[in-house]
């Protein structure tokens, strides 16, 4: 036997024998392939699986086979309605693997592979759709065991909108048996949530009327605004119906969160449905997240009950509470309401009760506001829309009223009976660094004559925060635009307190204008013009007159300084650089004047020098009880870089004495320095030159030696001009009013 085996006629005998048997059962499954798979037997069975109605067409057949089960390989099928153009579903190669018995008998169909095929679906107006035919005929799906989508297109008709899904890929693998599990992927492109790229897995068991899961896995990318990238997880139990086309979910859990986890999010649902749209019975759960300005904010949202569909977003009974923390401060805000958002961008909300508390990082004291109230929005967001606000701002009632004939054009209205700016420093104007309190020291010793200088004044602003209000404007789009009025029956600010304000505004992104300003002033009347650029570069420029106004309450407010008063008028016309109060008080230019009548300065009184014998310091220090009135007192001062150049001051006093010079006041540093002339208006040579000088709170006023002692060099000749000045302005001030009509 062994010499058999060896020898080479066993061999060669060997090999032929298995070349022959090859060669036969090749031709009997050729042969089986060519009439088992035939074009005319594949078209025949394809037809006899379609619905009643429906045609299908095969551009090619190719790649029959029979290893491991009979297949073949269909190219560019269509299958449409009779007499209709467009296809209802596409595919670009259809693979399908047969049972080996469907070559003697009904095809069945072990796994079929469609690659890259396109569906046209459409719900009915019996919210049937036009696909469920397919799950009707039992031949349809009878017999496979998995299936396989690659690439594909899905558009979905509903009966008042549409949408499409992409890069569908999905497959079913042993749906015959009483376990299998489905895989699926697409991406999603919502007019409601943006673009989603979700992927879904699940076990699935068959039932009578469809299949159930105790277990689905979902997992959902997309972008979120001020957040970036976000992965959603979620898993729940679901139960779905064929026909009816509704599927009921349990035990809802979502997770999200981003790459850095700057961003979390948990929400839980415990019944939800899905046939036509989803229904949600209630909805809870919590997100947090840390901005661009490295606030952490946490949102808490209740909903119930709530519908959701491509479509629409309503929930009958919403609640959001929104907390904002940051190293200093703490925004607290809670919401609930009715709404509807729409896909084509209808909107409402209905009835919101929205109150809101902006406190100290510990939610102790109240740092900035209050407000509490109710919003009424309703229209298109992207077309027309109005929107209503009317409560409390700081326990003061405020009513706001938008119109928009798109989101980037708005109207607005405001009337408030109460608005303190006071209370809005820390938006409207931050402070400054900690280290600017030597900044202001070098400031407050530089010359009055001095030129501000910016590497002094400047150094520690250009460190400090930006003003809020500042960073939300230059985040407006090019684009949008704002105008409408606002109006105020008491409105405070750092400079004025008035009353019945009124207002005309235009902002957009580039700049802010204020016009047809009026208001009630100090008993008399403002009007007033602002713009201001937003451009870094660019000057503000204000334009502001006040007639008939009492000037010491004014001063009292702006400079705690009462010691001036009287009636009269006030022109400023005036340019600036700058979006905080230290940089306009440093840039300010233009022109300013004013004219009292019939006022008092308090603390002082001017006439007291002419009582004095030749002191060579004789100056008059603020005392109780003394003032100093006038009939008129006129100014008119020129502005550059916050110092006010006075070329003209005259008051006019009683009994004949007057007061006239100039002089400059530094802004910035609160530092006055004029040089005037006191005495008798009818001898202009005798006047006595007086020096006014020190902050406006507490002013200096004194004889000017200098003046008065130029050109001599002894002391007691210094003294005896002093005290002959004096005693002429002595004798002048006492002469008896002359007779009218009397030389």
């Amino acid at each position: 036997m062994i010499k058999k085996l060896r020898s080479g006629k066993f061999w060669l005998k060997l090999v032929f024998g298995g070349f022959v048997t090859w060669l036969l059962l090749m031709s009997a499954g050729y042969a089986i392939s060519v009439w088992g798979l035939s074009d005319a037997r594949i078209q025949s069975a394809l037809q006899q699986a379609m619905p009643t109605g429906r045609n299908i067409h095969i551009g090619e057949i190719s790649n029959r086979g029979w290893l491991p089960y009979p297949s073949v390989t269909l190219h560019n099928v269509n299958i449409s309605y009779p007499n209709r153009t467009t296809p209802q579903f596409k595919l670009k190669e259809l693979q399908i693997g047969l049972s080996w018995n469907s070559l003697f008998g009904h095809a069945k169909v072990k796994k079929l592979r469609l690659v890259q095929p396109e569906f046209n679906i459409a719900r009915l107006h019996d919210n049937t759709w036009n696909m469920d035919d397919f799950y009707q005929n039992p031949r349809a799906t009878a017999g496979i065991d998995d299936l396989e989508i690659i690439d594909g297109v899905l558009q979905v008709q509903e009966t008042h909108h549409s949408y499409e899904l992409n890069s569908v890929n999905a497959s079913i693998e042993n749906w015959q048996s009483a376990k299998s599990t489905l895989h699926l992927a697409f991406d999603w492109n919502s007019a409601l949530l943006g673009k989603q790229q979700v992927n879904l897995e699940a076990p699935l068991q068959k039932t009578a009327l469809g299949f159930s899961s105790k277990d689905v896995r979902i997992q959902i990318d997309n972008v979120l605004p001020e957040v970036g990238a976000v992965t959603w997880y979620a898993n729940a139990q679901m139960a779905h119906q064929w026909l009816p086309h509704r599927s009921d979910f349990s035990n809802i859990n979502i997770n999200g969160s981003d790459e850095a986890n700057g961003f979390k999010a948990n929400f839980s649902i415990p019944k939800a449905s899905w046939q036509k749209i989803w229904k949600l019975s209630q909805a809870s759960g919590v997100a947090q997240w840390t901005d661009s300005n490295q606030r952490t904010n946490t949102a808490t949202l209740k909903l119930s009950p709530t519908e959701i569909s491509s479509q629409h977003f309503k929930s009958e009974d919403s609640s959001i509470d929104f907390l904002s923390k940051s190293a200093k401060e703490t925004l607290s805000v809670k919401a609930n309401g009715r709404f509807e958002v729409q896909s084509s961008g209808q909107f409402m909300f209905n009835n919101w009760q929205i109150s809101s508390r902006q406190t100290d990082m510990n939610l102790q004291t109240d740092a900035l506001f209050r407000s509490e109230g109710v919003i009424n929005a309703f229209g298109n967001i992207h077309k027309q829309w109005h929107a209503t606000w009317d409560g409390k701002f700081d326990d003061d009632m405020l009513k706001i009223e938008l119109n928009a004939n798109d989101n980037k054009q708005l109207d607005m209205d405001v009337v408030a009976q109460h608005l303190d700016l006071e209370r809005y420093q820390n938006w409207l104007n931050p402070p400054l660094a900690n280290n600017s309190t030597a900044s202001e020291t070098a400031i407050s010793a530089r010359p009055d004559s001095a030129p501000v200088d910016a590497s002094d004044s400047n150094a520690d602003r250009n460190n400090a925060p930006q003003a809020e209000w500042w960073v939300w404007w230059s985040k407006l789009p090019s684009d949008w635009h704002l105008n409408g009025s606002i109006d105020v029956a008491s409105l405070i600010t750092k400079q004025m307190q008035l009353a019945q304000v009124h207002t005309d505004i235009d902002l957009s992104r580039d700049s802010f204008k204020a016009f047809n300003i009026t208001a009630e002033a100090y008993g008399g009347q403002l009007q007033a013009a602002v713009e201001i650029p937003r451009a870094a570069e660019a000057a503000n420029t204000m334009q502001l007159q006040l007639q008939n106004m009492q000037v010491q309450p004014w001063l009292q407010h702006w400079q705690e300084y009462n010691r001036l008063s009287g009636t009269g008028s006030l022109v400023l016309k005036a340019t600036a650089i700058g979006n905080r109060w230290e940089d306009v008080q440093d840039s300010l230019n233009g022109d300013f004047s004013f004219e009292l009548k019939d006022g008092h300065f308090q603390g002082i009184a001017l006439e007291s020098l002419l009582e004095k014998t030749g002191n060579n310091n004789m100056q008059l220090k603020l005392e109780d009880g003394a003032e100093t009135d006038f009939d008129v007192f006129k100014s008119h001062s020129s502005i550059k870089n916050g110092v006010f150049q006075t070329d003209i001051v005259d008051l006019s006093m009683p009994m004949g004495l007057q007061l006239s010079g100039e002089g400059r006041y530094h802004l910035p540093n609160n530092k006055m320095d004029y040089h005037l002339k006191f005495g008798q208006s009818l001898i202009e040579k005798a006047a006595l030159p007086l020096r006014i000088s020190g902050p406006l709170q507490q002013p200096m006023f004194a004889l000017d030696y200098q003046t008065l002692t130029k050109g001599l060099t002894n002391s007691t000749d210094k003294s005896n001009a002093v005290r002959e000045a004096l005693k002429r302005q002595w004798q002048l001030w006492q002469m008896p009013e002359l007779p009218t009509g009397k030389p």
